[in-house]
């Protein structure tokens, strides 16, 4: 009865509940991972994955924290809607 109710209520949950999130995109971020700017050029490879989301990256020789709420997974690709300039002033 419980798997039924489960599944009644799974199927009645709106699609956009699975749309990709900046939240559920930065918690696939991972050490390593390079990460792309907003015109998709590379800004750096991912040096740290904190618990908000945020991650960390190496750019113009210092440590840049990003915002997870800036933060989207498509495809693989961490993207940052961040531009360069914006990302200078981090």
């Amino acid at each position: 009865m419980r798997a039924l109710l489960s599944f009644a209520l799974l199927a009645l949950t709106p699609v956009a509940a699975f749309a990709q999130t900046p939240v559920a995109a930065a918690a696939t971020a991972h050490v390593g991972q390079m990460l792309h700017d907003v015109a998709g050029g590379r800004v750096g490879a991912v040096t740290e994955v904190y618990k908000d989301g945020s991650v960390q990256v190496i750019y113009n020789a210092q440590l840049v924290t990003i915002p997870a709420s800036s933060l989207t997974a498509t495809d693989g690709k961490l993207t940052t809607s961040l531009t360069r300039k914006q990302l200078s002033q981090l």
